[in-house]
């Protein structure tokens, strides 16, 4: 049904949008009157569609993921065949279909892929990139580094460049963010999705103590990197698991330092400098939000949550990373960072 208003004594143009899929001839009635529709099949024309296609965006190297499709057939009669699941353009295994003409239906299929490193993923014609990871550090989404000539520029090979907003101001590896100045990262699915463990890194240099909330490094309320005051924070999965928390030293501000999070369903770790500071259990999942990753403030609450401070190279993994990994990245990085 659909309502139009239509002024008593006028004449008002109006359309309806629909679709016939059986084949033969069809009544229709709007308003009281009757249309004679004739459905013909569309000759050399293949009937299956993929409407939707879901893939992870990251998949553990020789683990078994699942894929989720919408499979329709648009076309008149009733299909009965196999469609093919490709990687890198080649078939690795088949689906079974049987739908009425117009008719959709889920399927979903385990999938292993054996070769790390970018692999497409494809069902009638509709792709999806995956990274396909055998360590946590190669399971980056995002891996900003920014530049004086003003660019956020992700390195991950998933082309998650930021988005500049406000006066920032830029250096030549950092920039600096303030009240109205900050960046955010595009919502695409490798950055929204879960995999049910996260690790966080970010280079920055606060040069004076925050009086409130400072959050430097979140995806709304629900991940989050702050300081407040002298006290450097870290949750992931929501606040109400339980958060990671250590007091800074009065030296530690107008300095460089590496700060670490990761987060997992039984846990949450923060490092500084590539050393572990705190470590508490929790329990619960971290799941998929809606809101963006932000950098220099919450997109939750950007009046009140924002930091006003220099910000480096920075990082999410779709992974855990272990002690040795954290302090491998900060060994490699560190001569960068000591002006």
């Amino acid at each position: 049904q659909r309502l139009t208003t239509v002024p008593a004594q006028s004449t008002v143009p109006d359309t309806i949008s629909f679709a016939l899929y059986a084949c033969g001839k069809h009544t229709v009635q709007v308003a009281g009157k009757s249309i004679a529709i004739t459905v013909k099949e569309v000759e050399n024309s293949h009937p299956m569609r993929c409407e939707r296609l879901q893939v992870p965006a990251l998949i553990k190297q020789g683990a078994q993921n699942e894929i989720e499709m919408t499979l329709k057939n648009a076309g008149c009669k009733k299909y009965e065949g196999k469609e093919h699941v490709m990687l890198n353009g080649k078939a690795i295994m088949h689906i079974s279909i049987s739908l009425e003409a117009g008719e959709e239906a889920k399927y979903k299929c385990p999938i292993t892929i054996a070769d790390s490193g970018f692999a497409t993923i494809g069902v009638l014609g509709k792709e999806q990139r995956v990274k396909v990871y055998a360590d946590a550090l190669d399971a980056c989404v995002l891996d900003a580094t920014f530049s004086d000539k003003g660019t956020a520029t992700d390195r991950s090979g998933f082309e998650n460049h930021g988005e500049s907003h406000g006066p920032l101001q830029w250096g030549e590896n950092y920039v600096q963010t303030t009240r109205d100045a900050y960046i955010e990262f595009p919502a695409t699915p490798s950055l929204m999705q879960s995999t049910g463990a996260i690790s966080l890194m970010a280079w920055i240099k606060p040069l004076k103590v925050p009086r409130g909330y400072a959050d430097f490094f979140s995806k709304g309320d629900y991940t989050v990197m702050k300081l407040q005051g002298r006290q450097i924070a870290f949750f992931a999965g929501g606040w109400g698991r339980g958060t990671c928390e250590v007091t800074l030293p009065e030296d530690w501000f107008g300095k460089w330092h590496l700060v670490t999070g990761v987060g997992t369903g039984e846990h949450l770790a923060l490092y500084i400098d590539g050393e572990p500071v705190q470590r508490i259990a929790v329990s619960g999942t971290i799941k998929a939000t809606e809101l963006p990753w932000n950098l220099g403030r919450n997109a939750e609450m950007p009046f009140s949550r924002f930091a006003d401070m220099q910000i480096g190279k920075m990082r999410i993994f779709g992974a855990e990373l272990n002690e040795k990994q954290v302090k491998s990245v900060y060994d490699r990085e560190k001569s960068q960072y000591q002006h």
